[in-house]
């Protein structure tokens, strides 16, 4: 299950080359893997 969770969060990291921004990459595989609990922090 772990291993399939890497290899999805891999995918989505190729496909989402040229991203501007961390935080809406970081949204993008959360939401992805369903995390109903999304909080985005701003240094």
């Amino acid at each position: 299950y772990v291993e399939g969770i890497n290899n999805q969060t891999k995918v989505i990291k190729r496909n989402a080359f040229g991203f501007g921004r961390f935080d809406r990459f970081r949204l993008k595989v959360l939401l992805y893997h369903q995390y109903k609990d999304v909080k985005i922090r701003i240094a």
